[in-house]
């Protein structure tokens, strides 16, 4: 309960989004929570560094790397299962991070389904936070849509009726996010580029992409965001994929 005498009551962080009520201690102390996940990252412990797959790294440019106080420039990508971990505290965090990058993003909890079968990808910097997340993989059948091209002045997404092809794209990217400061540092890109190299198993990313056609064809992603459309289409783009074309999956 709050006394409206004309005062402001409601607040808006610039940097996380987040609308809070300063006059309420436990409004504060939400958002200071919130604030720290969002702009920082996620804690990931050595432990949890050392539960991972290693699945490469990317160098930040130096000032970015000071901004996120990350201690090196240097971001560590491990993959981990969504499903199978006997680890109390890791399951925990696993969890702790889905949920950072549904708030972020806005989107529903994951289906049951495809957190058995799905893997997080995350960049840990060395000061231990994650600065990005992508939870990706096996696309449902026959869901792949083709999304039209962008029109200009549009930032829509309109979609092809049938499925683009009969078969399905090996890779589904339910949800990828980076935290605002360590965006336009490629790390968006290097997560998309492990969650491909680990799509089929024994299979290079150059041996998907023949077998696929060209990048566009080896995946498909969810309803993307604005900077979600950005990433993906750049990101194909980066694979030399001709023609440039964006498949979504009604599924995910």
């Amino acid at each position: 309960m709050v006394l409206d005498l004309g005062q402001r009551i409601q607040s808006t962080c610039r940097e996380c989004e987040m609308s809070f009520d300063r006059s309420d201690v436990n409004d504060v102390a939400l958002h200071t929570k919130y604030h720290e996940r969002m702009t920082r990252g996620v804690e990931w412990s050595t432990k949890l560094v050392d539960a991972g797959e290693e699945c490469g790294s990317v160098n930040i440019p130096p000032a970015i790397a000071k901004k996120l106080k990350a201690g090196s420039n240097e971001v560590r990508l491990l993959r981990y299962s969504l499903a199978s971990n006997t680890n109390a505290m890791l399951s925990r965090k696993i969890e702790e991070v889905c949920k950072c990058v549904d708030e972020a993003l806005g989107a529903a909890r994951l289906a049951d389904q495809a957190r058995k079968e799905g893997k997080l990808l995350v960049g840990v910097s060395k000061s231990g936070r994650v600065l990005g997340a992508a939870v990706v993989g096996p696309c449902p059948p026959k869901s792949a849509r083709r999304v039209a091209p962008h029109e200009d002045g549009k930032d829509a997404v309109f979609i092809s009726d049938d499925p683009a092809e009969a078969r399905s794209p090996p890779l589904a990217v339910h949800r990828i996010h980076v935290l605002h400061p360590a965006r336009r540092a490629g790390l968006g890109v290097a997560l998309l580029d492990a969650a491909l190299a680990g799509a089929v198993y024994g299979m290079s990313t150059a041996s998907i992409e023949r077998m696929c056609g060209g990048r566009a064809g080896t995946t498909a992603f969810s309803q993307p965001t604005q900077a979600g459309r950005k990433l993906a289409e750049a990101w194909i783009e980066r694979g030399g994929s001709a023609p440039l074309e964006l498949l979504i999956s009604h599924a995910l």
